[in-house]
């Protein structure tokens, strides 16, 4: 008997990510699909959890291949890093690794070696930085606000130089420095003008901004220096769940009906 195996699904995309100028990782359900979006077709596929559904995937090119990258992949409480070869989208599977709370947001870091670290910003406003191969914790930090977080975003390319943005249950974007030698971090830039919860934080490539969209169909431009809204945009008749800095000034969003 011939068996059948769909090559397409219909399941919500949770997430979306470039890993090369031609291949596109998706993320559906505990899935990653990988497309040629020049051939327009589906060329890789790794079943990545076990009934987790996928909310992040950030990527790297590995230190002795540059023709293969490492891909740090997230959902609830769970996180792994697999390989995936350019030139052949062949998917290598990672080992699946547990935290205690649930990731908000994920991000690869160097440590004083050099070495790439992943860095897990948790929901109760907290990062964890791992062992990107043994999934060990070799550093964590709490914010002295233990607030819950909805959303969440990391900046930087090494762990002394790690920003945190953490948009609250409260309405508010936190900012606060991960690196510190005393038992919490405290909040260095606090941005508030929000009337919803915020759904949605970005830092701008060069992380003097932050975008942050809202339950209030909102979308504000934070200037880190300044502490206030740079632009504040509205438009939108649903909720705003996320958005993206861009260099040319726009800021692409989406809402909760589309």
């Amino acid at each position: 008997m011939t068996r059948l195996v769909p090559q397409y699904r219909r399941l919500p995309a949770t997430m979306i990510a470039f890993l090369s100028d031609n291949l596109l990782a998706t993320a559906n359900g505990s899935t990653v699909d990988i497309y040629d979006v020049r051939l327009k077709t589906l060329v890789g596929r790794c079943n990545v959890f076990d009934s987790v559904r996928i909310h992040g995937i950030v990527a790297r090119l590995c230190d002795a291949d540059s023709r293969c990258i490492e891909v740090l992949v997230f959902g609830s409480k769970q996180w792994t890093v697999i390989r995936i070869h350019l030139d052949s989208a062949r998917v290598e599977p990672g080992t699946v690794f547990h935290v205690d709370d649930w990731i908000k947001a994920g991000h690869w870091v160097q440590d004083d070696k050099q070495a790439w670290k992943v860095a897990l910003a948790l929901a109760h406003n907290q990062v964890h930085v791992m062992d990107s191969t043994h999934g060990n914790c070799i550093y964590n930090v709490q914010c002295a606000e233990r607030c819950i977080l909805y959303a969440a975003a990391l900046y930087g390319d090494t762990l002394q130089t790690l920003v945190v943005a953490a948009g609250t249950v409260f309405n508010k974007v936190l900012v606060w420095d991960a690196w510190t030698k005393d038992t919490e971090a405290q909040v260095r830039v606090q941005l508030s003008g929000h009337e919803g919860v915020v759904f949605g934080v970005r830092f701008s490539k060069n992380g003097r901004r932050i975008m942050s969209t809202s339950d209030d169909r909102s979308v504000r431009v934070w200037k880190l220096d300044e502490k206030s809204a740079e632009s504040v945009f509205y438009g939108h008749g649903a909720r705003v769940w996320s958005g993206l800095c861009v260099d040319s000034g726009r800021t692409p969003t989406h809402r909760a009906d589309g």
